[in-house]
This record gives structure tokens, sequence and C-alpha cells, in this order.
């Protein structure tokens, strides 16, 4: 006769798995995407290892457009700041359960530019 005990995994199992799964997705955005985006990261915690997201930034509105489809997600654009009026595009989404989140700082605008 043999007992099987089964017990929670530890935390950094846990985390593990999290950053696996985080990770599955930049692969599939990366070889799915047309454009590829200049910067990637993942994050995991400790306190919430179950909770992995990604976050996606590039630097042109194509990019963020090319990426739309693939999260299902809907970009919204505003300025930057008060005193900044770059264009800053957003957008919020999910792949495989994890949530991924996009933006990009865009050039001002010509109107916006000022000449001296």
């Amino acid at each position: 006769m043999s007992t099987q005990i089964t017990s929670p995994p530890d935390a950094a199992e846990a985390q593990r798995r999290g950053y696996t799964a985080a990770l599955a997705v930049v692969e599939q955005i990366i070889s799915t995407c047309p454009i590829v985006p200049p910067s990637v990261s993942v994050t995991c915690y400790d306190f919430a290892p179950e909770k992995p997201r990604v976050e996606v930034h590039f630097t042109s509105a194509a990019g963020m457009e090319a990426l739309a489809p693939l999260l299902d997600a809907t970009i919204t654009t505003e300025p930057f700041g008060p005193d900044d009026p770059r264009p800053y595009m957003m957008m919020h989404g999910e792949l495989a359960g994890v949530p991924v989140r996009a933006s990009a700082l865009l050039d001002a605008p010509a109107e916006a530019a000022v000449t001296p």
C-alpha cells in the first residue's frame, strides 16, 4: 500500500508556472505580430504567482494596430500629459488567460510643435 500526499506546490514552483505562462504569451506575440515590439516585460510577483502579466511597448501606432486584433482589444489615445501633447496609445487585453497591457508614446503631432 502506498500513500500519496497531496500538498500545494511551494511558492517558487507556482511562480515558475506563472512566468512560463507569461513567456508563452510573449512568444505568441513576437511570432504572430508583424511588428516586433522593442520592449516586452513579464511580471509575476511571489505574492500573486497565479497572476502573471505582460507589458508590451511600441514606438509606433502601426505596432499597436497590429497587436490589437490578437488581443481583441480597443486602443485608446490621449495626450501624454497636461503639458505634453504627444499621443499616448494604450490597450488592455488577455491572451491565454494572461493579462497583456500594450502602450506607445508617439511623436508630437505637427500642429502641436512649438515654433519660435
